[in-house]
């Protein structure tokens, strides 16, 4: 019994948590480290197109997954500001998203990439 926890220890991965990222996605961390193990195993085999074709198709399939991820977080922290516009944090999230002179809608990357995923999520932009 002590070997199979030695052995288990041994290839376990641990992890650092924090306050801004408190879950690691499972999925997506496997669909990275995957795509770290043949990126690894193509450097040593560059001429190998296959290896590359399955490279590119795990890091499609993670850019997906961590869209998906962004749409799902993105409408549970809207959600969770529905029915409290009195609260000081859902004030602050609300002037983040606006300009820094508080007049208009900030011309960036960001709010309107918010925008995009919350009124259409099946299209590409």
């Amino acid at each position: 019994m002590a070997k199979i926890l030695e052995k288990a220890e041994e290839h376990a991965k641990i992890i650092q948590l924090n306050t801004d990222i408190p879950v690691v996605d499972l999925h997506l961390s496997n669909l990275w480290e995957a795509r770290r193990s043949l990126f690894k195993r193509w450097k040593r085999q560059k001429h190998n197109r296959k290896l590359k074709l399955e490279i590119a198709a795990i890091t499609k399939k993670a850019n997906q997954y961590g869209a998906l991820l962004y749409r799902q977080n993105w409408d549970k922290a809207c959600d969770q500001l529905q029915g409290n516009l009195s609260t000081k944090r859902t004030w602050h999230i609300l002037r983040g998203l606006l300009d820094k002179n508080g007049q208009k809608w900030s011309k960036s990357k960001t709010s309107e990439k918010s925008y995009i995923h919350t009124q259409a999520p099946n299209k590409t932009y």
